[in-house]
Order: C-alpha cells, then structure tokens, then sequence
C-alpha cells in the first residue's frame, strides 16, 4: 500500500524592522510543532532580509518570495497564491494585519483550508479556523462564519518545543542577579537602550543580556552605549535552543506582552512586561492578573522584595501551560484538514451489518440514544434489514480514505427529513460529524430534491457535540418535545 502524501501547509507571513517579527516567529513556532511525517510547510513572505530567511529555512522548505508588485495591492496578492503557488488541498496559514475578510475570501473560493493566527479580532474571519494565544479572549470578541472554529487561550501557545521542554520541568535556582532583556525581532523605537538605562540603575543586577533581532536597527548606537559596560552582554539571532538556555540563566526578564513573554515564563522567573503596541493589550492583562508577570514600572518595587514574590510567581507559571499543546495544535490542522478532503458517502450495503451493529451499540452512542438498552444482533440483524429495504429511509456510510468513520440515516416523512447520525469512537473529535451532516445535505439536493422540504434533527440536550454540529450548519431549533420518556430539543433545516 502506498503511503498517503504529505499534507502541504503554506504560511504567509511578514518581517521587518516596521512591523517586527512576530507573525514570523509565531508562523515558525507552529511550523516546529506539526508532525514532518504528516505535513510539509512552505512559508511565503515578501522581501525578507537574508538573516530571516536562513532563521525560515530551518523550518519551511521552499521559501516563497512574493513579488514586489503585490505590496501595494494585497488582493492581487492573493489571486497570484491562488493562481502560482497553491495547489488543491493545500492549507494556507495566515500571521498578518493586512489579510483582510476579502483576502481570505479569494483563498476559501479556491477551495482550500484556511487557518488564521490573529490577536487583533479587527475584522470578520471566513477562515476555517482562528488562532489567538492571548488569555482574557472571549469567542464574542470574534466575528467569525459559522463554521469558524476559534481556539483560544495558552492551550495553544505558540512556543517552540525547547520551551514546551522547558515549561515541564522543575526550574534550576532562580539567579536574580542576571537580567534578560528582549524588546522583539525589530523594536524600531529602540526601547531597548531605554530599558537598559533603568535597569543598570539596580544595584542588585550583575549582568544584563540583551537579545536583538534580525530586523533591529539600532545596533550600532546600543554598541557604542554598551561598550564601556562589560557585564552588559549582546546577543544575536539566537536559536530556540540558545535563547531558551539564556532564559533559564537569568531570573529576571524585561520584554513586551508577546510570545516572547510566554517563552520567559515557561522557564520561570521574574518577569516584567512593557507594552510596545496596541495589540499586546489583552497578554498584558492577562499575565499581570494571573500573577505570570509584573509591569515594568514596578521593577523597583517587585525586586526589593523579590524573595516574597518569587515562589507564587513560579508556581503560578508552572501551571499556566497545559501538556497538550503540540497535541492541540496538530489536532486543529488534523480538522482543518478532514473539511477539506473528500469524505465520500456511500450507500449502506447489507455486508455492512457488523460495521452498523458495532456502531449501534458503542456506548457513546446508547447514551446519546432515546432508547438507551443494548441491542441485540437479532432485533439489529431484522432492524437492518428492514430499513435497506424502506423506500423511505436512507442509509449513508462515510467514508475517509476508504475507511468508515460515521453513518447518517434519514427516515421520510411527509416530505420531511428526520435526520440521525453517528461517528466511529476512534475519529471523534476530528469534525466529521459535521462534514458528514453537511455533505448529506448536498446529497440530497442533489438528488432527493423533490422528495425532501425540511430536515428535522431530535437531539437530547445534555449532547453538547451535537446540538453545536446542528447549530453550526443552520438547523434553527424549533420546540423541545418527549422521546420515549427523554427530552429533545428539535432542530430544523429547510432545504
């Protein structure tokens, strides 16, 4: 059997000395996280300097370099991706401010997925999915499509594995005589020199190591500043693996509400947060409020009492991440990448008796069930028989690469559709339920159209998955009534 393709993942993502560097290394950060036995990435980005493009290449292969003249139009930018670079059943991953509802748009009609990482919700998102690691967000921050799923909050923080490695671990003594400074990628205010005036001032700090970017371009005043300070020490495009050791050495960290501030505490320590724009205003909220990190203005405070702080501080980080986040971010591309795949349906055939007797009486299912009893072979082997056979029911089995993974049964009743549903135990939680209610849909208006009006779906309450798949695909709940002794709440879709 041949091995399936690897799934192509296309970043678009930009930095500079304007911008910063940010949406490049959240980009890089969730590019490091996806499985390479699943997924090959590719990153395009316009006019990035030679350092940004060898700190790209370690983790997307091939570099995409956009045209110059796509800058001043950033829809005809899309249309080139569409029409030169991007292939059905790619998915596109978009880190920007500038790639608006229409920019996605041109990408959804070409029929691919499309995932969003935002922390600005400035605009309507057609996307398949929206990422946002800041705390403090709320899904009615977001206006979204209705099958926009949103995944918010440090359950997928966007950090390299050295520091998801460093987040486990028990942290090595907290040295608060060194102090780490990083400012981002570009920091084209130089708060850098800024912030390391201040801190020289404290008379407990030993040494001061400094991060610059790629994109900085102050770096030949802040070397004539620091040259006559050694225990003032520059660093340069780091690795993962380097700055994350660097962290771990020093146990105080001055740098915005940024993924950067997520990286310091996972490997713990004091951390004091400046805000250098707009958009840091919801991970500055939330790291202050949690007890992760302090403002920087109350530097001078926070490290005469450091020893009151230190321990909650700590202990406050080592729980702020959970374990599963590579799990969790592989998982939204695993999503993504089932809507888009052609999940066939087939009609139910009687050699699927076992497959639908198996299914019938998973215990998911009987719970969900307003008849929740076992049921035997016997009263299954005449069930099934007897609905192959009803000129008015019909029988889907899914199907995702040749393997079953759900069924769909509808029953005909006056014109109306009374629609049910399952998924086999080992694909749930992956959206086939909703990829198979929608494509049963389409079968029908494609080929049942003069038979069925309105589809009715009988969900108990308590079925969560289900009454939010329903929701999803425009079925309008309608009343509430009794099943066999169970409430349901009805839902109604016309066709």
């Amino acid at each position: 059997m041949m091995p399936d393709k690897k799934r192509k993942l296309i970043f678009r993502a930009d930095g500079n000395n304007q911008i910063g560097l940010g949406h490049v290394i959240r980009s890089l950060a969730l590019a490091d996280l996806l499985s390479t036995d699943d997924y090959e990435c590719a990153f395009a980005i316009r006019t990035p300097s030679e350092a940004l493009k060898l700190q790209i290449s370690k983790a997307c292969d091939p570099l995409i370099e956009l045209p110059s003249t796509s800058e001043n139009d950033i829809l005809a930018e899309a249309h080139w991706l569409v029409q030169e670079v991007i292939q059905p059943n790619d998915i596109v991953i978009l880190d920007g401010y500038h790639f608006t509802t229409d920019y996605q748009r041109i990408i959804k009609k070409n029929g691919n997925g499309l995932i969003c990482i935002d922390d600005l919700h400035a605009h309507h998102f057609v996307a398949d999915a929206v990422i946002n690691h800041a705390g403090g967000i709320n899904a009615s921050d977001y206006s979204v499509e209705a099958y926009t799923k949103l995944y918010l909050g440090p359950s997928f923080a966007l950090l390299r594995k050295p520091f998801l490695e460093a987040a486990k671990r028990t942290p090595r003594k907290v040295n608060l005589n060194n102090a780490f400074i990083n400012m981002g990628g570009a920091d084209s205010s130089n708060h850098t020199l800024a912030i390391l005036k201040q801190v020289m001032s404290i008379p407990s700090i030993q040494e001061i190591h400094i991060v610059l970017g790629s994109a900085y371009s102050s770096t030949n005043e802040l070397k004539a500043f620091c040259q006559n300070y050694p225990y003032i020490q520059l660093h340069y495009n780091l690795t993962a693996e380097a700055m994350c050791k660097l962290m771990e050495d020093c146990g105080i960290a001055i740098c915005p509400p940024s993924t950067v501030s997520y990286e310091y505490c996972s490997v713990k320590g004091l951390c004091f947060l400046k805000q250098t724009a707009a958009n840091q205003m919801n991970m500055f909220n939330y790291l202050t409020s949690r007890g992760l990190a302090f403002p920087f203005e109350k530097i001078y405070q926070v490290l005469d009492s450091a020893n009151q702080y230190i321990n909650d501080v700590i202990r406050n980080q080592l729980t702020y991440l959970c374990a599963q986040i590579e799990q969790n971010c592989n998982s939204i591309i695993e999503q993504v990448s089932i809507s888009i795949e052609q999940v066939q349906l087939r009609r139910a055939t009687p050699a699927d008796l076992a497959l639908y007797f198996q299914w019938t009486n998973d215990s998911e299912v009987r719970k969900n069930a307003f008849h929740q009893d076992m049921i035997s072979l016997e009263q299954h082997r005449k069930w099934f028989a007897k609905k192959l056979s009803d000129p008015n029911a019909i029988l889907y089995v899914c199907e995702r690469k040749g393997v079953p993974v759900g069924q769909v049964r509808i029953d005909l009743e006056n014109q109306n559709g009374i629609i049910s549903y399952s998924v086999d135990k080992s694909h749930r939680g992956k959206g086939i339920g909703k990829i198979l209610i929608r494509q049963t849909i389409e079968a029908l208006l494609t080929t049942f159209a003069d038979r069925y009006k309105i589809l009715i779906a009988k969900v108990r309450p308590e079925n969560t998955p289900s009454v939010q798949i329903f929701q999803s695909l425009g079925f309008h709940r309608t009343g509430e009534e009794t099943v066999n002794n169970a409430l349901a709440w009805v839902f109604t879709y016309e066709l």
